[in-house]
Parts: structure tokens; C-alpha cells; sequence
């Protein structure tokens, strides 16, 4: 579709994705993030105390579509700065087959301890490292079968390059951390103004984060699809602006190279 009529691919793409990527509120969205044995995984990385991070994404990684190729990053340089210290867990789940030819994910591994310096307007607007500025251990590239989950820091950088075949590489991310990351549960949207400190505000307040696992009050775990519609929705309709992190734009890297 997008080789024989870009604008109608990118309008269905649109679609697909959902509102920020993040769209889909059904049963089965919540069941997924909610699966047993991917929360007990969870569970040993970061304790019994469960929150559902807001960016959580369903990707249809499309032939022919720029947007398909994702430079690299690290999900930090996309959070606010206040969360560096902090660790979120991303669960990136291909529903089909991933391999080379249609964009695996590459991973540089054992540079996870810093986040690196990104820049603005890269590759499809994507935050961006320079090449020249990635840490040196060679990157690994991670074919997998649907349904493999590979685990990753929100520090761990990552990439992946373009679908050379003529299938769709569907995959989901998501992500999880414990109730000592700064979140925005029992939070409203109207109470991130410009006048709030961003260190007090959620790592990424432009969505609704939600509990996945309380052991202290079960009641406060977000089970049914009415709940979890209701949360996500409510920060739709009033999305707060995030503060930012001041990255330089690409074009301007010259004067600003470390």
C-alpha cells in the first residue's frame, strides 16, 4: 500500500496505531500487559509493586514507510530527565517472526548505566544519538520468533532499520516499573500546568499511568476494560504538555558536540 499510494498508507498506519501509538483500551490491551507470567518476570526486576507505564505501543512496522526505521535511542532521551536514576523495564513482543530483512530490533549491550546525549529531528523527526557519539561495543542484532520477549532497560540503546520485505513486522512494547518511579496514578491531568516543577511531575505525564500489581489493596489494580478505558481516556481528552529535556536539534550538533 505505501509504495502505490504513500498518503492512504500513512492513513491507515494512523489508524492501526491508535491515539500516540498508545490507542488500544480493549479487554485484550489489558490482558496482554496484564499476562501472568510476563508480570512474574516483572516482578523479579522490580518488586511486588507494580506500575503499568502510560507508553506502552502496538507497532505495525510497514514496507516503504519512513517512520518504520527508528534511529538510536534510548527511551530515557524520551522521558523526563528526573527518571534517569530510575528503572523502567521494556517488554518488546514481535507478533510475528522478526528478522533482518524485516527490522529486528538491534541492541547495543553492558552501556546501560548513562543515558547519552540526544538530539532532535532525526531520522522521521525520532529523538536520535549521532552515530559518531554511540558507546562502542558492537550492537547485537535480535532476530525473534513471535512471541519471544526480549527485555530491556529504559537506558539500554536501541534501534531498528527498514522493512526490506512485503509483510508487516507487527510488534507491542511495553513497560513497567515499581510505585517508587515518579508516576502519575490518582493524578490529574489538569494538575500538570506550566508552573508545576518538572521533578515532581511523572516520568512521561502525557499519559495516564495505571497499577498492574498491589498486593496491599488488590482493589487498586486496574483489571476491568471500563477502568482502564476511563484512565487512558481521561488523559486523552486533556493531554499535558511535558516540560522537555531541552535536547539540541540534530541540525545544530556542530555546536554542540561533547
Amino acid at each position: 500500500m505505501f509504495e502505490e499510494d504513500i498518503e492512504a498508507g500513512q492513513e491507515a498506519h494512523g489508524a492501526v496505531t491508535g491515539h500516540g501509538g498508545g490507542g488500544f483500551k480493549e479487554q485484550s490491551m489489558l490482558d496482554f500487559l496484564r499476562h501472568p507470567s510476563l508480570i512474574d518476570c516483572i516482578e523479579e526486576l522490580v518488586g511486588l509493586e507494580i506500575i503499568g507505564s502510560s507508553v506502552y505501543r502496538v507497532r505495525p512496522k510497514v514496507p516503504a514507510h519512513d517512520r518504520g526505521e527508528v534511529p538510536w535511542h534510548q527511551d530515557s532521551g524520551y522521558l523526563l530527565a528526573h527518571c534517569d536514576k530510575d528503572l523502567m523495564v521494556t517488554c518488546w513482543i514481535p507478533l510475528v517472526d522478526a528478522t533482518r530483512d524485516n527490522g529486528c530490533l538491534f541492541v547495543i549491550p553492558g552501556v546501560h548505566r548513562k543515558i547519552f546525549r540526544h538530539y532532535t529531528g532525526g531520522h522521521a523527526n525520532f529523538l536520535e544519538i549521532a552515530p559518531e557519539e554511540l558507546p562502542s561495543p558492537e550492537p547485537v542484532c535480535c532476530e525473534m520468533k513471535a512471541g519471544d520477549v526480549l527485555l530491556m532497560t529504559n537506558l539500554t540503546p536501541h534501534a531498528s532499520f527498514a522493512n526490506k520485505t512485503n509483510i508487516v513486522r507487527w510488534s507491542v512494547d511495553l513497560r513497567y516499573h515499581s510505585f517508587d518511579v515518579p508516576h502519575n496514578v490518582d493524578e490529574a491531568p489538569e494538575s500538570y500546568t506550566p508552573e508545576r516543577d518538572p521533578v515532581t511531575m511523572a516520568c512521561h505525564p502525557a499519559e495516564a499511568d495505571f497499577i498492574i500489581k498491589y498486593p496491599k489493596d488488590s482493589s487498586r489494580e486496574v483489571t476491568h476494560v471500563d477502568e482502564f478505558q476511563k484512565i487512558r481516556s481521561r488523559y486523552e481528552k486533556n493531554r499535558p504538555q511535558s516540560p522537555g529535556r531541552g535536547w539540541t536539534p540534530l541540525r545544530e550538533r556542530e555546536n554542540h558536540r561533547p
